[in-house]
């Protein structure tokens, strides 16, 4: 018995249009676009290898340039830190309270901050300014006599700079009159950063903390379990 001709479905024609795949990229919300720096290798990859040596060894000249000049600048800046006064005093006063901000008064950061910035003050304020060096004077000085600093610049070999500061008695025009123990001074200093850093710690905590805002956003799951963003 011959078997009937199968019959097209018209629910399904043969010439149905099917979807076409798209070769297009689609960017979807999780797509993110390379960075700045990302974007900079690719391109110097794409460079020819001359090209290459040359920008790497300008690169290099560039660097050890602004090295030296670094190096020059910071001497330049402990040379007058060493001299001239409220130089110092105002540059380590202002970075301690950079660096207070962030502190709670009396945690393990304060703490810290606290004797870093007591030690490293005491080292580098030589000159002092004239409150500071108020109340040494009326205890060690005669009348008539002030406490100064100056820079001692030494170059003990070919191309070594050794940087110092040292404590003098002056007079009212700014003449020497005689060297003073720097130990001494030293322990001032000390004891006066220490006074200064430890009250305003003290009143740091007192203040509210600053609050640090985040622009990164993340998932988290609600109590349906499902996945939401979260944002600051």
């Amino acid at each position: 018995m011959a078997t009937p001709p199968e019959q097209p479905n018209p629910a399904k024609p043969e010439n149905a249009s099917r979807p076409k795949k798209s070769s297009k990229l689609v960017k979807g919300p999780s797509y993110t676009p390379p960075s700045r720096t990302t974007r900079i290798r690719r391109a110097y990859k794409k460079l020819p290898q001359p090209l290459k040596i040359v920008l790497g060894g300008l690169g290099t000249l560039l660097m050890i340039g602004l090295l030296i000049l670094g190096i020059r600048l910071v001497m330049l800046l402990l040379v007058v830190m060493l001299e001239i006064p409220w130089v110092a005093s105002g540059v380590l006063l202002g970075l301690f309270l950079i660096l207070l901000l962030p502190s709670n008064g009396w945690t393990n950061y304060g703490a810290y901050l606290f004797l870093i910035g007591a030690v490293v003050s005491a080292f580098l304020d030589v000159p002092g300014n004239p409150i500071y060096n108020a109340p040494f004077e009326k205890l060690f000085l005669n009348e008539g006599e002030y406490l100064s600093g100056s820079a001692v610049v030494e170059k003990p070999s070919q191309g070594e700079t050794v940087i110092s500061g040292e404590n003098v008695i002056v007079d009212a025009d700014g003449n020497k009159i005689r060297d003073i123990n720097d130990f001494l001074t030293f322990l001032y200093r000390l004891a006066l950063y220490s006074v200064i850093y430890g009250v305003l710690i003290t009143l740091r905590g007192f203040l509210p903390k600053m609050k640090t805002t985040s622009t990164s956003a993340w998932p988290r799951k609600n109590r349906s379990g499902k996945n939401r963003l979260r944002t600051p």
